[in-house]
């Protein structure tokens, strides 16, 4: 279906992220700030609310989307379970490329090993994606618009298991730091 404005699918598939995440002792904020429309000054607007977020003590960034691609370029199955994969995005117009680079790599790598098949890769696009902001920030592409939500709410449950190891996260009871998931729809 066509996004719903403020509540489309995306929201949830973050909603299904950050849940996941609670549920592993991680303190995860989904920030559901509009930054409409999707035109070229979308990051400028959503840079406000990671800036704001990364001042209230977030240790790094999510910034999760849907591709606009064939199903079939994402849909697999982990463990017998329909998922979609999930594209891990560095952008390479910012001064911390090499470090988004770098904790990408960690991302896969953790993903190849836990749950096989459930990376897309890393793909190097064009602009900074509000990545110079941290070091430890990453836009993740959960699937397709054309894959079922079901399936992107698979992959980015399993995708959130790397988190913590990834993030250096402790447990909330031993004074954790924040992870923030960032949604943009």
């Amino acid at each position: 279906t066509d996004s719903i404005n403020g509540r489309g699918g995306i929201y949830q598939v973050g909603e299904t992220l950050r849940k996941r995440l609670s549920d592993m002792g991680v303190n995860a904020i989904l920030d559901k700030t509009s930054h409409n429309p999707h035109d070229v000054n979308a990051y400028n607007r959503s840079r406000r609310t990671a800036t704001k977020l990364l001042k209230q003590g977030a240790v790094g960034l999510i910034d999760v989307h849907r591709d606009a691609v064939p199903a079939d370029v994402y849909g697999t199955k982990v463990n017998n379970e329909k998922v979609t994969k999930v594209k891990l995005v560095v952008g390479k117009q910012n001064p911390h490329m090499s470090s988004n680079l770098e904790f990408a790599k960690k991302i896969k790598a953790h993903l190849d090993k836990e749950h096989p098949g459930l990376s897309a890769g890393i793909f190097m696009g064009k602009g900074s994606y509000n990545q110079d902001l941290s070091p430890r920030a990453i836009l993740v592409e959960v699937g397709s618009h054309t894959n079922s939500k079901e399936q992107a709410k698979n992959g980015v449950k399993l995708f959130a298991e790397a988190v913590p190891d990834v993030f250096g996260v402790e447990d909330e009871g031993k004074g954790d730091a924040t992870p923030l998931v960032n949604v943009s729809a």
